[in-house]
């Protein structure tokens, strides 16, 4: 439809595809175990390939590279006593990534898990697989999903399943090399191969996500691999700026930009430890935008309870992070994400979906302000433009004296004081009233009350 009609208008090259866990069927293609006993298993791609063939027809077809990651690990692989998922395929279940944690994975050795990724990468990209008990499943789609074309696999994502950095580079070398193998074993076949599936420098600390000063040392470091020749392509990070009130427009300045100052400091540092570690490795930013911490805590109505600056916004704020990153020796940056929303009846979407990331109008499936200012990136800026550091000077001009402060300050306590301290240089306090009715007393700067 007109959603996916947008994402091939885009044009853009390295757009991420992840079926997160939320949807298993679309997401996990054998839901349940190899059967022992009656010598079958559930391999099904039905729920699995629809959106991915139209992900590929707007994006790879039309000859651009593409990262594929198929972060969550079926739950019955993990040692648990319930791995239940929903019937309907429609259906949301925000519990399935939760159910397999990496201490309990059954097969410690990873190597059940690594047949599972080369089986789907034998399905997708040869048209055929071979499962647990020898039968030849044919009839896949045979993508063309080389690194000769540019094409990526990304390991994992966000630390789900409660993966730490030594655990993420045992079974991404175990991985990788079974999915060279399940390809015919030449490189060259094979897709290029992208680590740590994001990490976070404390700015989205409520989520599993690692964070990057420890997961980057770990994974660039060869000496930490079982294979010193493994390929170490890309290293992913992510990012997302927020604020406390997804309403207030007045705190988008501090929570986009102020973060985004904040968090370059930081990107600096995890550039050095690439540099020091692995400069041959690439930095992707596979997952970058605003995010408002309540979109899955609560509801809202049709509108997301966002106000319609709160898209501009969003949309500068990608364009500022873009310029800051475009000097610095960073391989792509993926903006987050094509399309959420609110609950929908009339589409069957009875969740909230991360509505503040959307970049399309769930109504309409046309692009929001997020969607056109990354086309205008990508339509009118190229590998050789130069970019020129803008300054910015504060006027002059006398401003004049403002309301700035009209409430409760501090906490009243026994001995009856309480500290106020003017932080700007041109503030001046006019007037002080006393809760109690009793006179102030002391100074502030040239304030005597």
């Amino acid at each position: 439809g007109a959603a996916w009609a947008s994402l091939g208008n885009l044009g853009a090259d390295h757009v991420r595809f992840q079926p997160w866990f939320p949807y298993p069927h679309k997401a996990v293609p054998e839901l349940d175990p190899p059967s022992d006993w009656k010598r079958v298993t559930s391999w099904n791609f039905t729920n699995f390939l629809p959106q991915l063939e139209d992900f590929m027809s707007q994006t790879a077809a039309k000859g651009h590279p593409v990262v594929w990651n198929f972060g969550t690990v079926p739950c019955w692989m993990f040692g648990l006593a319930h791995c239940n998922y929903p019937e309907d395929p429609n259906k949301a279940d925000f519990d399935y990534g939760d159910k397999g944690i990496r201490a309990l994975l059954k097969d410690p050795t990873a190597k059940t898990l690594a047949k599972y990724y080369g089986r789907i990468m034998s399905y997708l990209v040869r048209g055929e697989m071979t499962d647990e008990f020898g039968v030849v499943h044919r009839g896949g789609p045979a993508f063309n999903f080389s690194r000769t074309a540019g094409h990526i696999f990304e390991f994992l994502n966000e630390g789900e399943h409660r993966y730490s950095p030594a655990d993420h580079v045992h079974d991404y070398d175990v991985v990788v090399d079974e999915i060279i193998q399940s390809l015919g074993g030449h490189l060259d076949d094979a897709p290029y191969f992208m680590g740590i599936g994001g990490c976070q420098n404390g700015n989205w600390a409520w989520w599993f996500m690692g964070n990057c000063s420890k997961w980057l040392p770990v994974f660039l470091d060869r000496s930490k691999h079982h294979d010193p020749s493994i390929p170490l392509d890309y290293a992913s990070i992510h990012y997302y700026a927020s604020t406390a009130n997804r309403s207030d427009v007045v705190s988008y300045t501090r929570g986009f930009f102020g973060s985004a100052d904040e968090w370059l400091v930081a990107m600096d540092a995890n550039l050095g430890v690439r540099a020091r570690l692995a400069p041959e490795t690439r930095i992707a930013m596979t997952e970058l935008g605003t995010l408002m911490v309540d979109d899955m805590s609560k509801t809202f109505g049709r509108d997301g309870g966002l106000p319609d600056l709160y898209f501009n916004a969003a949309g500068a704020f990608y364009a500022y992070i873009f310029g800051h990153m475009a000097m610095k020796d960073v391989d792509f940056l993926c903006f987050s994400q094509l399309i959420g929303s609110p609950p929908l009846p009339e589409w069957n979407i009875k969740d909230m979906q991360f509505p503040s990331a959307s970049m399309l109008s769930w109504e309409t499936g046309f692009g929001n302000a997020k969607y056109w200012v990354l086309k205008l990136l990508i339509d009118h800026l190229r590998k050789g433009d130069l970019i020129y550091q803008a300054a910015v000077q504060p006027s002059t001009q006398p401003v004049a004296p403002r309301q700035t402060v009209c409430e409760t300050v501090g906490h009243w306590n026994f001995l009856g004081s309480v500290t106020l301290t003017c932080a700007d240089e041109g503030a001046v306090m006019e007037e002080i009233w006393a809760d109690a009715g009793m006179a102030p007393s002391g100074s502030c700067g040239a304030y005597e009350p």
